[in-house]
């Protein structure tokens, strides 16, 4: 039985469900989503390759075979948020997975503005039902209170770098800005990769994840704070007032809202949402990292927002910066 051609392994919220709409629709293409079996809590693993094989056994001789999963290397779970995280630790613990069974695989990675990820990343923890503040949130993800981890390891250099070793000359990275700005362009040079026919594709609502914005993100705090019984900071598992399906629904129609009506300003100003600390700290704690990558990538990363020109040192100043980020995807 065959093994996997190409890997897509990451990230959340870098544009995963609207390249796996993609992939669905490409008769070239055999996904397959979220094997979770190179996951270290799971015990797939341990089957052997003929385990994994299996899950490719329906791809025709002819189709390209991928499985797409943005969680692969953020492989742990933050103790108190329950959110998803990336370590230096669980990059090279997947990695040494996957060489063991299929070494030949092509690696693509999605990758984001470190600012924009965080946000977002907070947009679904609080469609989970999370009750801390972003500047709280952010702060416990780049430092655990629980065991002083930086769960939010999104250095990208070294990522680039550790995959570089286990797969040499195989890896593709692709920035999700780009994406959301000429999805066909950067489509192409996907397809190129993997080797396959470029075919047309008009997305729709359902094939993006989009996630809370300026608007939706003190609402649903607010309601989090409201309908939450006991003090969790955690996401999916807190006890409410409501159900999960009318907090669902409720959280949906906000995203809905954003979406249609009140896009421009709720991209635009969805910065104000951080405090000007908060955004000076998580480009220091990047910028070095995201000046490397420029040089390992060979291209200029300021049109991506990876780089910024100056450090914010007002509010206006972090307002302009969200005027020159509404383009990134939600």
């Amino acid at each position: 039985m065959p093994l996997p051609h190409t890997l897509h392994v990451g990230f959340a919220k870098c544009g995963s469900t609207f390249l796996q709409a993609y992939w669905r629709q490409h008769p070239e293409v055999h996904l397959v989503f979220k094997s979770l079996f190179f996951a270290p809590d799971n015990d797939q693993f341990a089957k052997g390759a003929d385990a994994y094989r299996a899950h490719f056994a329906k791809a025709k001789p002819s189709q390209h075979r991928i499985e797409s999963d943005e969680h692969l290397l953020m492989a742990v779970k933050h103790p108190r948020l329950g959110v998803h995280g990336l370590t230096d630790s669980s990059v090279h613990s997947v990695c040494e997975r996957i060489s063991q069974i299929t070494p030949n695989a092509r690696i693509l990675l999605v990758i984001r503005n470190q600012v924009d990820l965080m946000i977002s990343t907070y947009s679904q923890y609080l469609l989970g039902g999370g009750t801390l503040t972003l500047d709280d949130f952010a702060n416990e993800m780049l430092r655990c209170n629980s065991d002083g981890v930086n769960y939010f390891h999104f250095h990208y250099d070294q990522i680039v770098e550790t995959l570089e070793s286990y797969f040499p000359n195989r890896i593709k990275v692709v920035l999700s800005e780009e994406m959301s700005e000429n999805a066909p362009t950067r489509l192409a040079s996907i397809c190129e990769f993997m080797g396959i026919a470029n075919i047309p594709f008009k997305s729709t609502f359902k094939d993006r994840r989009v996630g809370l914005a300026r608007i939706g993100i003190p609402l649903v705090l607010a309601l989090n704070r409201f309908v939450v019984r006991r003090g969790d900071e955690g996401r999916y598992h807190p006890s409410m007032r409501i159900s999960s399906q009318t907090h669902k629904r409720i959280c949906n129609l906000a995203r809905v809202f954003e979406h249609y009506c009140a896009k421009p300003i709720a991209k635009t100003e969805r910065y104000e949402l951080a405090s000007s600390h908060l955004l000076t700290s998580i480009r220091s704690e990047f910028a070095a990292s995201n000046s490397r990558l420029s040089e390992v990538l060979g291209i200029s990363l300021q049109r991506s927002y990876f780089i910024q020109e100056r450090k914010p040192a007002s509010r206006t100043d972090d307002v302009k910066a969200s005027t020159e980020l509404s383009s990134a995807t939600a």
